[in-house]
């Protein structure tokens, strides 16, 4: 299971396309932790403890290079992003 948990952060900021709601410390010790879970499985020769955390690594990378891209090019806020009371109503003739 622990493979697929960051799957549906990994969706979110895909779909949204906005990361302001992540913590970066948080991101950075999962991605440490997967590496270095992932070295451990390589040095006693566990392929499946490897693989898993190779794939863990994989998307907390993809997850944190859109944290960098949303750093450095922040994103116009669009009218999406704003809560529903405060978008424009329709005018109704």
């Amino acid at each position: 299971m622990s493979t697929t948990a960051a799957i549906p952060q990994l969706v979110k900021v895909r779909k949204r396309h906005t990361t302001k709601d992540l913590s970066w410390g948080t991101m950075l010790l999962h991605l440490c932790s997967a590496v270095l879970w992932a070295i451990y499985g390589f040095m006693i020769s566990s392929n499946i403890l490897f693989i898993e955390c190779v794939i863990v690594s994989v998307i907390y990378v993809l997850i944190w290079s859109a944290m960098v891209r949303d750093y450095f090019n922040p994103k116009v806020l669009v009218l999406s992003d704003l809560p529903e009371n405060s978008k424009p109503q329709k005018q109704v003739a």
